[in-house]
């Protein structure tokens, strides 16, 4: 991080990804530290994904469109492309001796890629996810410490309170799909994801709230960009989220705008301005009035909040 100097992504040295593999014609096989399927497939459609950035995310990003977290002691492979279609498998070990179960993941994921049509799909399964999925950096702790967020403390900021409620569930599955249609200079996304955190209550993380049951996210992501000229990119998105009643609540709505533009001054250094502003509604998992919570952001105080972002950007 430039305020200090600690290593981004949960303290690990190689936090993004950290490979290596074999390639065939057929296609490519890999092992490391590595991307979820959600991420190679679906995120080039959602609004994160085109133009949006980080804080275009979903609520706290709780789909992983953008890569939050990453898939340790992973093996996958990704088909060559075969009339514009591609597929992956992904399994990631749990390394838990005489458990093969235990905090294992696995996904799939599949795109076509067409003339202005594009469309993917991806599927994510993380058993005891407090641990596997949300644990699997260096400063993150055991199943005893709840690795997802925070309630916050007098030293500890409150973090990710759209879900860091459901550390104790015994399952994550992410679900996902996205498809584009190009015409002329505009292009026009959509992206559905559904998010579980399934049999709360388990022994995979704390559980003060004493949940039970499953949490279950909906999202519906609407954007579109448009060069203006060949330099100068704007786009515009909307992002819809529901939450179920969860231990007899009224569940969660967010609601998202996105805006953003990019301009090149050359191939390798743009311009960008960006403004996300939100708006929660219901309660939230740490069982507070829902507050609004840009991924990026410290989360709110109230049920509405607004980021905004100037840069340049050098690309090397």
């Amino acid at each position: 991080m430039a305020n200090t100097g600690a290593l981004a992504q949960g303290g690990a040295e190689f936090g993004r990804q950290a490979f290596v593999g074999l390639s065939s014609p057929w296609g490519t096989v890999t092992a490391g530290r590595q991307y979820d399927p959600l991420v190679n497939y679906v995120q080039q459609f959602a609004a994160s994904g085109t133009f949006g950035g980080y804080m275009g995310s979903h609520p706290d990003d709780l789909d992983n469109l953008t890569n939050t977290n990453r898939i340790n002691n992973a093996v996958k492979f990704e088909s060559a492309t075969y009339a514009g279609f591609k597929a992956s498998a992904l399994y990631s070990f749990g390394g838990v001796a005489g458990s093969m179960r235990q905090n294992q993941i696995w996904g799939l994921g599949a795109g076509y890629t067409g003339a202005g049509f594009a469309a993917g799909v991806g599927y994510l399964n993380a058993r005891d996810t407090n641990v596997s999925f949300y644990g699997n950096t260096p400063n993150k702790g055991t199943a005893t410490a709840n690795n997802i967020g925070s309630a916050g403390s007098a030293t500890s900021p409150e973090s990710n309170p759209v879900y860091a409620g459901y550390a104790s569930a015994k399952t994550l599955q992410l679900l996902g799909g996205g498809a584009s249609y190009t015409l002329g200079n505009a292009t026009v996304s959509l992206v559905g994801t559904n998010v579980r955190f399934d049999s709360m209550g388990s022994s995979s993380g704390p559980n003060p709230l004493g949940y039970t049951g499953d949490a279950i996210f909906t999202s519906i992501d609407l954007n579109a960009r448009f060069f203006v000229t060949p330099t100068l990119q704007v786009g515009a998105g909307v992002d819809y989220t529901h939450r179920n009643s969860v231990k007899g609540d009224e569940g969660a709505k967010y609601l998202q705008l996105d805006l953003g533009a990019d301009y090149n001054l050359s191939k390798r250094t743009d311009l960008y301005a960006l403004t996300v502003l939100q708006r929660a509604m219901g309660r939230d998992s740490l069982g507070q009035p829902a507050v609004a919570s840009i991924a990026g952001f410290s989360p709110s105080s109230t049920d509405k909040q607004i980021g905004v972002r100037l840069g340049i950007r050098h690309k090397f």
